[in-house]
């Protein structure tokens, strides 16, 4: 049995990289802690990235919620695909802190239920009211998805400007 491959990354069996493929190695770094003067181990930014993620998460809240559900209604009611922007709530929602991230959990089970994935987004709206039982728009939720309220039956949500009012408009 061949020695297992202690490279940071992937490389086949013969050792060159992958055609097309730029090998990006992982430097870890050695930080002391001044507090007990031990050492961790730490990649470079992880922790810049994860204050910055959780900030990002944590404004994601209150009247943040409500005007992420009305641009999702707007994007919903002009016939827009909702991936990115469930991809992108979703990405959040994982690499931030989870304490932060009721609000993304919210929007993301606000798509799931605006494009009729029911299964989708039960656990998420779970898991925004296990995480915030105060918001506002997971409760709404809550009752629309407990009454089987058909998602083209609700009106879209607008925040913010007249119903007749695009996103462009001032």
């Amino acid at each position: 049995m061949p020695p297992p491959n202690r490279s940071y990354t992937r490389r086949p069996p013969d050792g060159r990289p992958h055609p097309g493929h730029t090998a990006r190695r992982l430097t870890i770094t050695s930080r002391r802690d001044s507090s007990n003067g031990s050492r961790s181990l730490e990649p470079p930014d992880v922790l810049e990235e994860l204050e910055i993620l959780d900030e990002i998460a944590k404004r994601v809240s209150g009247d943040m919620v409500n005007a992420g559900i009305a641009n999702i209604d707007t994007l919903w009611t002009a016939g827009q695909d909702l991936a990115h922007p469930l991809q992108t709530y979703r990405s959040l929602a994982l690499r931030a802190s989870p304490h932060n991230t009721a609000g993304l959990w919210t929007l993301i089970a606000w798509i799931h239920w605006r494009t009729g994935n029911r299964r989708e987004a039960w656990p998420a709206l779970h898991l925004a009211k296990k995480l915030d039982n105060d918001i506002d728009a997971a409760h709404y939720l809550t009752v629309f998805m407990h009454e089987w309220a058909d998602p083209h039956n609700v009106p879209p949500v607008t925040y913010g400007r007249d119903p007749g009012q695009t996103l462009d408009q001032p």
